[in-house]
């Protein structure tokens, strides 16, 4: 029997035929194809504006200096998060503060951020985690009273909702990230998504050299080259066509697994709301012994992967408190596999296999 993969990106024809016009065209820069894939996600989401960069953490990057995070300043951030998260925090000059997260969504923890703002804090950064909406109503209040900025991270929440509004359109800016493991993928690349004009021309100069518009030769500030590609912009324009169709198939990944465990000692799922139009991204999972039904479906020919390590252990970044929440999760938390390309049988496949991990170590 093949491997099973966690996840794998999921292409096709169109995407080749797509990335073969732009190829013939001779134009592989940053243009028309950008553009048109840029308008695609800003009508998607409602919003005025989406930037398309090179990858999701520079998208982070550059919400952040455009929100005027920079040296000296400290950004609030949810201890359990891909590394990127701070990672950007400090590229653009500024100190990561880990906050800890909710047991029931896996969400930076409203209270502990208010607890935790101090002088030096300009900004919060809540991660919507695997598609599911941190507590933006809170976030929105303490920002509002502490005049701070709220930037998104949803990087992998492209598609999900929390009733009426799309995660990415709710704060002073968010970021997108377009990664192999994301449910529109262009292999690398990002988004910031803004309604506030001032922000979205901060972004488009920090991202080409510091000018706001190419054919200019006079560049007013200091910027870099974070530009995209047509070539990579081709595949992502391709897939957002589908991209309804993915967020129906992630829903329903979900629900399988959910239904096929549902009762079974030593796992739970984290609580998801579809009719407020969550979508979790990934499958997870919180398992008593994760490490162990690791080994389990590996042995299986079944990858799976466990949830990120807490920030605060990673070497140079530090916590606001003892994120007791964020490390327990860490230890306990799988994604099982999931994606485009994964038909029932193999959902079976892999439920079968937890089933028996789970029924053995109960006995």
């Amino acid at each position: 029997m093949s491997r099973l993969s966690w996840w794998e990106p999921s292409f096709g024809e169109k995407e080749a035929t797509a990335v073969a016009e732009v190829v013939r065209s001779g134009y592989v820069n940053e243009g028309p194809q950008t553009a048109r894939f840029t308008t695609q996600v800003s009508e998607f989401l409602g919003s005025r504006f989406a930037v398309a960069t090179n990858s999701g953490t520079v998208a982070l990057f550059l919400a952040l200096r455009a929100c005027g995070v920079g040296p000296g300043d400290e950004v609030l951030v949810p201890d359990l998060t891909f590394v990127a998260t701070a990672n950007a925090v400090v590229l653009a000059g500024a100190e990561p503060v880990c906050v800890d997260v909710r047991e029931q969504d896996l969400n930076i923890d409203p209270d502990l951020v208010e607890q935790t703002v101090g002088p030096a804090t300009k900004a919060i950064v809540p991660v919507h985690v695997n598609g599911r909406p941190a507590d933006m109503v809170a976030l929105r209040a303490i920002a509002a009273h502490y005049e701070l900025g709220l930037i998104e991270d949803a990087a992998q929440a492209l598609g999900s909702r929390d009733g009426g509004a799309a995660l990415g359109s709710i704060g002073d800016a968010a970021a997108i990230s377009l990664a192999p493991t994301k449910i529109i993928t262009s292999g690398q690349g990002g988004l910031v998504i803004t309604d506030d004009e001032a922000v979205y021309e901060r972004v488009v100069r920090l991202k080409d050299h510091g000018r706001l518009k190419r054919s200019w030769n006079h560049h007013p500030e200091h910027g870099f080259n974070f530009k995209y590609s047509d070539v990579c912009a081709a595949i992502a324009s391709e897939q957002m066509h589908r991209l309804d169709h993915r967020l129906r198939r992630a829903q329903q990944q979900f629900r399988f697994y959910e239904q096929e465990l549902a009762g079974l000692p030593g796992i739970r799922f984290i609580e998801t709301d579809f009719d407020a139009g969550h979508v979790p991204l990934w499958v997870d999972a919180v398992v008593d012994d994760a490490p162990g039904l690791i080994a389990h479906l590996a042995e299986r020919g079944i990858d799976c992967r466990p949830f990120w390590p807490a920030i605060h252990t990673q070497p140079g970044y530090r916590s606001a408190g003892p994120c007791s929440v964020a490390a327990r999760m860490a230890q306990h938390g799988v994604w099982f596999p999931s994606g485009a390309g994964k038909d029932e049988e193999d959902l079976a496949r892999v439920s079968s296999a937890v089933r028996q991990f789970l029924e053995r170590r109960a006995r």
